[in-house]
């Protein structure tokens, strides 16, 4: 299964669609919005595409508790937390997932995280994967970026790319330990 892996869109409706467009053209079936603005998912639903999303703890959404601020979805039999954050936040609910318990326990295969730094990386036995931003706010920043995770059997492909050109930025592959049989 192919997942897009959007974050830090802030309300760039411009940025979402172009990214939505992208995603599709790479066959991604599902996308998972990892916060920053958790309303700008209801766009990607309307290019018609399922949509996850969890909001960044400075979102009013984030104080909802009808609202998710992490959860934790199963593909292809790998655990993925959706987080914008990747540890506890002092904007949490009492009730709200640790993602660092989570991982530390081996509940988590995969972390899909909201940090505005584009980044693919293994920790252990979680992958954690950053799509970074589709806003960029200074001259000097990284250029706008998103991300497409694909699971299939017990790997893991993560890849971040380029919202203007569509092309693929980095790539990395990860075997999740747990599957290996």
């Amino acid at each position: 299964m192919k997942i897009g892996l959007i974050a830090n869109s802030q309300g760039n409706l411009d940025s979402i669609r172009l990214a939505a467009k992208h995603l599709r053209r790479l066959g991604a079936s599902a996308v998972f919005h990892l916060g920053v603005d958790y309303n700008d998912a209801e766009v990607l639903k309307n290019h018609g595409m399922p949509v996850l999303a969890v909001p960044g703890p400075e979102e009013s959404a984030y104080r909802d508790h009808a609202v998710a601020n992490r959860r934790v979805e199963l593909v292809d039999q790998v655990r993925i937390l959706l987080t914008n954050y990747t540890r506890r936040h002092e904007n949490d609910l009492p009730d709200d997932l640790d993602p660092v318990d989570l991982c530390f326990s081996g509940q988590i295969d995969v972390v899909c995280n909201g940090a505005a730094k584009a980044s693919i990386e293994q920790l252990g036995y979680v992958v954690f994967i950053s799509p970074g931003t589709l806003v960029v706010e200074r001259e000097d920043a990284p250029k706008p970026t998103f991300g497409l995770l694909e699971v299939k059997n017990s790997k893991v492909r993560g890849s971040i790319i380029s919202l203007e050109s569509g092309e693929v930025l980095r790539r990395k592959i990860y075997r999740i330990p747990r599957l290996i049989g």
